[in-house]
């Protein structure tokens, strides 16, 4: 075991045109790191199934930004665009593996943590079972998840993050808005894979109406496999099968109020006084079909991010 080595270069401009109506920064970098400290796979006949180890080269590059534009600028009214973001690509170099990649690392050339999985190929019609395909790309009902899972190119870091929003003001009203997104995640919907399981069907799980369209011999135009299905639980890890995008666009703030003009405050011995409501969370866009598209981690009935509505007063006195 070692440090690993980082060598990292970045170029930046930060500006204002426009009288600074227009300001931003952008940061552009290129990082390699070198012999990473990763967790590494070993035969369990060692007496422990990994070890922490220094596990091939890691090269980050990708831009940061900032924009903010005053779209209005008056005494009594105004209009803010903000802009923030970041793009990152990362690939894996020098693994010392005689194929060029490790199982839960990834492969040379590729993302780190890459996903390498059988490939889901939907419900047979004829049987109700699942069917996947095989390495050279034919179709079984029985794949080995040893020999023909292929690279699928995808993992759960994400390509693209940030957000944007605006701040408008008008005579002491305020609305603030931000919009964050992520680009380019995709990981397990363990909780769609129950939620669709009829082995749950007789416990206090509740499931997806989907299931519902179950494979039976009058309903064979589907992909959700048969009651008595002999493989309708294989592979749920080791396929694309649940495989998800959990990209999501999402509004994490929205703040509306009024301050009122101290000139309607003169005798009433208050300072300032200020009513406003804020939600967070309050609505996401996002193909992910478990409870919430922007938790990092494979979901076992994790508490997702709440919906928070505020209201409130603020007095000064």
């Amino acid at each position: 075991m070692k440090w690993e080595e980082v060598t990292q270069t970045n170029i930046g401009l930060d500006f204002g045109l426009f009288n600074n109506r227009l300001r931003g920064a952008l940061d552009v970098y290129h990082k390699k790191t070198e012999d990473l400290f990763q967790f590494t796979s070993i035969s369990a006949i060692n007496g422990t199934t990994g070890i922490d180890s220094n596990i091939g080269d890691l090269t980050n590059k990708g831009v940061d930004w900032a924009l903010h534009y005053d779209l209005i600028k008056k005494d009594d009214v105004t209009l803010t665009l903000n802009f923030v973001g970041n793009y990152n690509e990362n690939e894996l170099s020098n693994l010392p593996s005689e194929t060029g990649e490790i199982l839960g690392i990834g492969r040379n050339g590729g993302k780190i943590f890459e996903q390498k999985l059988v490939r889901y190929a939907g419900v047979n019609p004829g049987n109700g079972n699942l069917l996947f395909l095989d390495i050279d790309g034919n179709l079984t009902e029985n794949p080995n998840p040893d020999t023909d899972a292929v690279w699928t190119g995808k993992n759960a870091t994400p390509d693209a993050t940030g957000s944007f929003g605006f701040n408008f003001n008008y005579k002491g009203f305020y609305l603030d808005t931000q919009w964050s997104y992520v680009i380019g995640v995709d990981r397990r919907d363990v909780i769609y894979y129950e939620l669709i399981n009829n082995g749950f069907a007789l416990t206090n799980f509740q499931l997806s109406r989907d299931i519902l369209n179950y494979w039976t011999p009058e309903n064979r135009n589907t992909d959700i496999p048969g009651i008595t299905s002999t493989n309708a639980t294989i592979l749920r890890d080791t396929s694309d099968r649940f495989l998800s995008s959990s990209d999501f666009l999402r509004l994490r703030f929205l703040n509306i109020g009024y301050i009122f003009p101290k000139k309607f405050l003169k005798g009433t011995g208050l300072t300032n006084l200020k009513v406003f409501g804020s939600a967070e969370n309050l609505v996401t866009f996002s193909e992910w079909r478990g409870y919430d598209a922007e938790s990092r981690v494979t979901e076992t009935r994790q508490y997702p991010t709440p919906r928070i509505v505020s209201l409130g007063i603020e007095i000064g006195l």
